[in-house]
């Protein structure tokens, strides 16, 4: 048998047998994480204010000055793309907690007490046959365009889609033999929540937790491109894809950047659901 020499660094069995089984989970989580870090480190990362206005650097090609170029009025794109990615990292969050938060709860209700579950579901199909952007577009037209409220709307679009899921996790589990032993025995509907049916929405959760994010993402982009979504003054991908569609012809850097970082996002995100997926999955386990 051949030992390892002293001093040579290996790659750790554990990481080595992830990337093996789990692609996808390893490189979603790196794009997703270089995100997350330009998103965070977005005043140290710009070379100049987002918002700073230079006439003579109008419609600028890329050079070593302006990475990506200077759009309709001067501004830095390169400056405004990594600002960008502060209000998506900011609404795909917030959707996803308030999606994932709200949907449990009417998952657990609709699961768990019957009559409750013909109101609240019904409720749901109603929600589910609106498009997510038409109806988020409509509850912005009734509060106002802000980031606050765009994160409410797309918030109620996703929870019709969790509590569904929710709810079916609940009544597979309410079959189960340890679940109506704790119901016959008495056990209080908190503590068996609590105990068996928490615990068990975590997988799924989780998964749907990273596509919700994808989702809103998305759906903040086509929000500000209709112009339905943060003001012009905030940088976000959609309004810098917005403004520059004018001028596609004659400045495709303005479109192209913010865009190439949106899909980044999205598909790191998707990436990593997908990854996600196969490890919670017992049936993708069974075949490694």
């Amino acid at each position: 048998m051949s030992a390892t020499p002293a001093g040579t660094a290996a790659v750790p069995d554990g990481l080595a047998r992830i990337w093996r089984k789990h692609p996808n989970l390893v490189i979603g989580a790196a794009m997703f994480a270089a995100a997350v870090v330009a998103a965070l480190a977005a005043p140290w990362l710009a070379t100049v204010d987002p918002q700073a206005i230079s006439p003579f650097d109008r419609l600028r090609e890329p050079s070593a000055e302006f990475w990506f170029g200077g759009d309709l009025v001067g501004r830095d794109v390169y400056s405004r793309t990594v600002f960008g990615a502060r209000v998506s990292l900011i609404v795909g969050i917030g959707v996803v907690i308030g999606g994932l938060s709200l949907g449990l709860v009417v998952g657990l209700l609709s699961g768990f007490v019957r009559w409750v579950d013909q109101i609240l579901m019904r409720v749901m199909d109603g929600l589910m046959a609106i498009p997510s952007i038409l109806l988020a577009v409509a509850l912005i037209s009734l509060t106002g365009a802000s980031l606050k409220n765009i994160v409410i709307a797309i918030s109620i679009a996703e929870v019709p889609r969790v509590a569904r899921l929710v709810r079916s996790v609940v009544l597979a589990l309410k079959e189960q033999p340890y679940v109506e032993a704790a119901i016959t025995s008495g056990t209080s509907f908190p503590l068996i929540l609590w105990r068996h049916i928490l615990p068990n929405t975590v997988a799924p959760l989780l998964v749907q937790g990273t596509y919700i994010f994808a989702s809103a993402v998305l759906t903040e982009a086509i929000l500000s491109f209709i112009g339905a979504g943060t003001p012009p003054s905030t940088p976000s991908w959609g309004n810098i894809i917005a403004e520059g569609r004018t001028v596609f012809s004659i400045a495709p850097h303005i479109v192209l950047f913010p865009g190439l970082a949106l899909s980044f996002t999205v598909l790191g995100v998707n990436l990593l659901g997908d990854g996600l997926r196969d490890v919670f999955d017992p049936r993708f386990v069974s075949r490694k």
